[in-house]
C-alpha cells in the first residue's frame, strides 16, 4: 500500500489487510490509512508495537493479552474457577498439574468402570481397588494401569462380585462433585491441546491416558490435558459451540467489560457420539470454522455449519421453555466473560495508550444449559466466513468504533454510557424506544467496577528436558504399582 498524502489536520490509521471492515469504517469517516504511525492502530497482536504507542493512540491490544490465549497459562489462572465454569484442565509441564491429572484420570476411569462393570464373577481386588480410586482415596495403581494402556471399558470389562454397596457410595460421591452430571458422564474421555495453539491444530481426544500421554511426549509435553464435556447440548444431533465476542477498555485501576450483543453458535459438520472412532473425528468433536469448512458434506441440516443467536434461543426455549435461553445461557455466558476479565487484571495484562482487547470466548453449553469456557481467543476470526458472520462482524465493527472513539469509553474508564449500551445481563432495565435502535446489535456493558489485585507469579514450567526427564521417573514410580502380569502356569493342568 502506497503511503497517503494527509492533510495536517486528518486523522490516520495502521491496519492489516485482514481487518477490511475496520478499514472501510475509518475511511467512511475521512480517516486516512497509512503505512506507519497513525492515530489508531488495528494489527495483529504480534505485529502491535506497544513501545511506540503515546498516551493517545488507540491501539486494538492490550499489552499481554496473549496470557489469556494461551491455554497453559488460562489452566494455571483458572485452576480454582474449574468448579464452575471451566472443565478440569492440566499444564503437563507442572508437576503439581501432572500429578492432578493423573489422579483425576485414575478417579474418572474408575467411576466409569464402576458404573459398566458386571455384579457377577470377576476380579473382586480391582474393584475394591476401582472402588478406592473412585472415591479419591488412593489412585496410584489405576493411574498405572491408564498409563499402561487400560481405559474404563478394560477395566469394566475385567471387574465383577466387589462390594457393590461400597461402590455405590463412591459413586454416589463422585457425582455429589461440581461439573460430574456434564462434564465427566461415563465414558471417560480427555481432550489434549497444544498449548499454545489455535483453530483445532494437534488437538486429541480419547478415553486412553496412555495414547494421551504418547502424544504429548511427541510436543515434548508443551500440552494442556482437559476433561472432554462429554454431554453437551447436541441440537439435531451436532455438537456446537458459543462465539461470544468482548472487549475489554479499561483494566487498571478500573475494569471495564463490554459484551456484544448477539452471538453465533458454530457447529461440527458430523453426528456426536463418544465411540473411539468418532473421537478420532475432527469433524464431530472440533467446532471450528476453520475446520468444519473442509469437512464432507453430510446433509444440510444446519446451513454453513452456524445458527444465529436467534435461532439457538428458539431451539433452546421451545425443548426447555419460554425465556430459557435469556435466564440460563446468555446469563451463564456473561458470567464467564466476567470471570475472563478479571482474571486479565490477575495476569497483569496492561492497558498501553488507548488499548483496548476484542476477544472471542468458546464456550460449550451442557445438555443442562450449563456454560463452560473452553479458551479465549485474541484476534478471533472477523471474516465474512458465512451469512451469519457476514451480517455480525460489519455490526461489531462500526459500533465498537463508535463506542471506542465517539462516546470516549477507550480513553475515559468513567465516560457515561449511552442508555443502549444497557444490559440487563448487567442488571439495568431494559431500553426503550426513546432509547434508539435497542434491537440492533451493539456492545453492552457487562462490567465496570475496580480491578482484582494482580496473582501470584505461577510456579515455572519446567524445560524440554527437565519435563521429559519428570515424567520418566514418574511413570517409572507408577510402574510399581501395577499388579504383576497373569501367571501363564496358574491356568495349566497339574
Amino acid at each position: 500500500m502506497a503511503e497517503q498524502r494527509v492533510g495536517l489536520c486528518q486523522q490516520t490509521f495502521v491496519a492489516d489487510d485482514k481487518f477490511g471492515d475496520v478499514i472501510a469504517c475509518l475511511e467512511a469517516r475521512g480517516w486516512a490509512r497509512v503505512i506507519c504511525g497513525g492515530d489508531l492502530a488495528w494489527r495483529n497482536l504480534k505485529q502491535t508495537d506497544f513501545e511506540s504507542a503515546d498516551a493517545d493512540r488507540y491501539v486494538n491490544h492490550l499489552r499481554h493479552a496473549q496470557r489469556l490465549s494461551h491455554k497453559a497459562t488460562l489452566a494455571a489462572a483458572l485452576a480454582d474457577a474449574s468448579a464452575e465454569f471451566y472443565p478440569r484442565c492440566y499444564d503437563l509441564r507442572l508437576p503439581a498439574h501432572a500429578r492432578r491429572f493423573l489422579g483425576d484420570a485414575a478417579r474418572v476411569a474408575a467411576a466409569a468402570a464402576l458404573r459398566a462393570g458386571g455384579a457377577g464373577p470377576g476380579d473382586a481386588g480391582l474393584g475394591r481397588t476401582l472402588v478406592d480410586a473412585c472415591a479419591g482415596r488412593k489412585f496410584d495403581e489405576i493411574a498405572a494401569r491408564l498409563a499402561a494402556g487400560d481405559t474404563a471399558a478394560t477395566l469394566a470389562a475385567r471387574t465383577g462380585g466387589g462390594d457393590a454397596v461400597a461402590a455405590a457410595a463412591a459413586l454416589r460421591a463422585f457425582d455429589a462433585r461440581p461439573q460430574a452430571a456434564v462434564v465427566d458422564g461415563a465414558a471417560g474421555v480427555w481432550v489434549l491441546k497444544p498449548a499454545g495453539g489455535s483453530c483445532g491444530e494437534g488437538v486429541v481426544c480419547s478415553t486412553s491416558v496412555q495414547e494421551l500421554l504418547a502424544a504429548a511426549m511427541a510436543r515434548r509435553w508443551r500440552v494442556v490435558v482437559q476433561k472432554y464435556i462429554e454431554r453437551p447440548l447436541t441440537p439435531l444431533a451436532r455438537k456446537f459451540d458459543v462465539r461470544q465476542w468482548v472487549l475489554l477498555s479499561a483494566v487498571r485501576p478500573k475494569l471495564v467489560l463490554w459484551g456484544f450483543s448477539e452471538a453465533y453458535a458454530r457447529f461440527a459438520q458430523q453426528r456426536f457420539a463418544l465411540s473411539d472412532a468418532s473421537l478420532r473425528d475432527k469433524f464431530a468433536h472440533l467446532c471450528n470454522y476453520s475446520i468444519q469448512k473442509d469437512a464432507p458434506a453430510a446433509d444440510d441440516a444446519i446451513a454453513e455449519n452456524m445458527w444465529s443467536q436467534a435461532q439457538l434461543a428458539a431451539h433452546i426455549d421451545r425443548i426447555y421453555g419460554a425465556g430459557s435461553f435469556e435466564a440460563r445461557v446468555r446469563a451463564g455466558i456473561r458470567a464467564i466473560a466476567v470471570a475472563v476479565a478479571e482474571t486479565a487484571a490477575r495476569l497483569d495484562v496492561e492497558k498501553v495508550g488507548h488499548g483496548f482487547e476484542w476477544l472471542g470466548l468458546d464456550i460449550i453449553v451442557g445438555e443442562d444449559l450449563s456454560c463452560y469456557l473452553l479458551e479465549a481467543n485474541v484476534s478471533p476470526d472477523v471474516s465474512h466466513s458465512t451469512a451469519v458472520t457476514a451480517a455480525l462482524v460489519p455490526a461489531a465493527t462500526e459500533d465498537a468504533l463508535a463506542l471506542l472513539l465517539d462516546e470516549g469509553h477507550a480513553a475515559d474508564t468513567d465516560a457515561p454510557v449511552a442508555a443502549r449500551r444497557r444490559s440487563t445481563l448487567y442488571g439495568d432495565p431494559p431500553p426503550t424506544p426513546a432509547d434508539g435502535p435497542a434491537a440492533a446489535p451493539r456492545w453492552e456493558l457487562w462490567l465496570r467496577a475496580s480491578a482484582p489485585a494482580p496473582a501470584e507469579q505461577p510456579p515455572a514450567r519446567l524445560t524440554d528436558g527437565r519435563a521429559d526427564a519428570w515424567w520418566r521417573a514418574e511413570l517409572a514410580r507408577l510402574e510399581r504399582f501395577a499388579p504383576p502380569p497373569p501367571d501363564a502356569s496358574s491356568d495349566e493342568e497339574l
